[in-house]
């Protein structure tokens, strides 16, 4: 079943939040996050939203539709969970998917991929990618970089479908990681990695202060949040608030994408 992120939800709430998201979703054996940007990864996000290129006919097209989000939603049922940070196809809206907080557009969906990505030990060059675990919010997880497309995260989605039905119980991390191993590129290959949770708070804030700071309202507030992550990174957010102040039309992009994935540097 395929839901819609809008935020980091597997880090930087508090325990009530985490506690509910585990809650809700410890009904699925698997999770798996799908780590893809609109901007940077087009191709891949039309593939996800079932859009067709004309130039794909008879089997391509039906290949290529059997990856997008209707069809994994679809395929993985009560089994297996996949979150993704892009809008799902209009008719699949009426249910319940989006989880975090909504926020106003101003920020393209390249912050979260990357800050999820910089979380889960997956540097930009490293996008596309999935995370996998019996729980993200806890413990290890499974890191697939460089995946080559949806047709990939498709695959490894069926074959965790095929897991949780030929197995009664959840197998180990170390397991699922040799396990996938065998079927992916030897080039880039799965490894174990276990998120720095307890530190990551620090990161939530420097998103949502990016969202924010823009509202003059919260400018004082967010900054005083953010100042307890650091002097030097204060001071950066601090120029570039000046730049958006001088020219409200938009902020500096690049400045900003450069500030915020060095989060963990």
């Amino acid at each position: 079943m395929g839901f819609v992120i809008k935020e980091s939800i597997f880090f930087g709430g508090d325990r009530g939040q985490i506690r509910e998201l585990e809650r809700r979703f410890s009904t699925f054996k698997y999770q798996a996050a799908i780590l893809f940007s609109e901007v940077d990864h087009p191709e891949m996000a039309r593939v996800y939203h079932g859009d067709q290129a004309d130039s794909f006919t008879g089997l391509d097209a039906e290949l290529r539709h059997a990856n997008s989000f209707a069809s994994l939603d679809k395929i993985t049922g009560r089994h297996v969970c996949f979150f993704g940070c892009q809008k799902p196809p209009q008719e699949i809206r009426k249910r319940d998917l989006v989880v975090g907080q909504q926020h106003e557009e101003g920020l393209d969906d390249r912050v979260l991929v990357r800050s999820l990505g910089r979380f889960f030990g997956l540097s930009n060059d490293e996008l596309p990618a999935m995370v996998i675990s019996p729980n993200l919010w806890r413990g290890m997880v499974t890191v697939i970089p460089c995946i080559s497309g949806m047709d990939t995260a498709g695959a490894v989605l069926r074959h965790l479908v095929k897991i949780s039905r030929r197995f009664r119980g959840q197998i180990s991390d170390s397991a699922l990681c040799e396990h996938l191993a065998r079927g992916l590129s030897e080039a880039h290959p799965p490894r174990l990695f276990e998120p720095q949770r307890e530190s990551a708070g620090s990161v939530q804030k420097i998103y949502r202060g990016a969202l924010n700071l823009q509202e003059p309202a919260l400018h004082g507030q967010i900054m005083r949040e953010i100042e307890s992550t650091g002097a030097a990174l204060a001071e950066q957010l601090r120029v570039l608030w000046a730049s958006s102040q001088r020219d409200s039309a938009s902020l500096d992009e690049d400045a900003w994408m450069e500030l915020l994935t060095r989060f963990g540097q």
